[in-house]
């Protein structure tokens, strides 16, 4: 009687027994293993939106470097001994040394509050200069006597995209007239696009009137063009964390903005975000196979022992089952 009842149920309840042992031995380490992958898959997308912070910010202040640089040169002029005497053929020939040494100066030009051209460096002093239109910049600066930075504007005698710094000259209070240096749209792109960066990224400078006046890629088509509806709200909003945007060609974006100090410009990095995905998921694979592979080794390691461990029970059992000798 014994015998029977011992030898009977053994093979199946072990069985189940041993299953769920190894379920109980492999669940959590596959649990733990996805949950550190999954830390670090948001820990890798949480860095990758802080470098593209960093790169704006990094874009932001060197332009702002090179700005305060073109200020401090055209304060300088507009404090010299020929400027006090509007001597403009002096303040020509010494604004001509000026752009000759500047990589980031295009030219500097003269505009009286009438709006006639005095001078520039892009021609021979003396030569007929057009009349030109005063904008709102050059107005507020001659309301105001501040010096001032242009959105996007196109030189007349050129015809290039450039941007301007506008600093003026006074006499006994009275603005006499406005020193201009021009900054090429392609010198502002040498200065934000210094960092490395990955291929995929896109670098923008944007002007207070939301418009492209720089950018790494598609500059030719692109560049004059207004900012996206997503970046100018981010602007407008002052968002410093990383954002949802869209490319001029629908593309999905995530992006990040810092203004320029000392401007109304400002730099914005953008980056695919299928692209920020697809390098997070390359970094987080090696992590997610090691967690998964852990736990493949625990379950066959559960499963070997469980199957050594039912041999032995079933040899017990077998030899309790067994007939003794002496009773046959």
């Amino acid at each position: 009687m014994i015998s029977a009842h011992v030898g009977q149920p053994l093979r199946p309840s072990t069985r189940r027994w041993m299953f769920a042992i190894s379920l109980f031995a492999v669940v959590p380490m596959l649990a733990f293993s996805l949950l550190a992958a999954r830390s670090l898959f948001e820990h890798k997308i949480t860095a990758q939106h802080v470098e593209l912070r960093q790169q704006a910010d990094f874009g932001a202040r060197e332009l702002a470097r090179e700005v305060r640089i073109i200020f401090a040169t055209l304060d300088s002029l507009a404090t010299s001994d020929a400027a006090k005497r509007a001597d403009y053929a002096a303040l020509h020939a010494h604004a001509s040394r000026i752009v000759a040494l500047s990589p980031r100066i295009g030219g500097i030009a003269a505009v009286d509050a009438d709006g006639v051209a005095r001078f520039s460096t892009l021609v021979p002093f003396g030569v007929t200069m057009p009349v030109i239109t005063a904008s709102d910049t050059d107005k507020k600066a001659l309301a105001t006597g501040m010096r001032q930075v242009t959105p996007l504007h196109v030189a007349p005698l050129s015809g290039k995209q450039l941007v301007l710094f506008l600093v003026p000259v006074t006499e006994d209070g009275k603005v006499v007239f406005i020193l201009r240096a021009s900054m090429w749209t392609t010198a502002i792109a040498e200065v934000v696009y210094e960092q490395p960066m990955p291929a995929t990224w896109v670098t923008s400078v944007i002007d207070q009137n939301m418009v492209h006046i720089a950018r790494s890629k598609d500059a030719a088509r692109l560049v004059g063009q207004p900012a996206s509806e997503l970046t100018q709200a981010a602007i407008r909003a002052g968002v410093n964390a990383a954002y949802t945007a869209a490319s001029q060609d629908g593309i999905a974006m995530t992006a990040s903005v810092a203004r320029v100090p000392g401007t109304p410009w400002t730099v914005s990095v953008a980056a695919p975000t299928a692209s920020i995905g697809a390098e997070v998921w390359q970094a987080f694979q090696p992590t997610l196979w090691i967690g998964l592979g852990c736990a493949l080794l625990s379950a066959l390691g559960v499963w070997y022992v469980a199957r050594a461990l039912l041999k032995q029970m079933q040899v017990a059992s077998d030899t309790v089952t067994a007939p003794d000798k002496d009773q046959i």
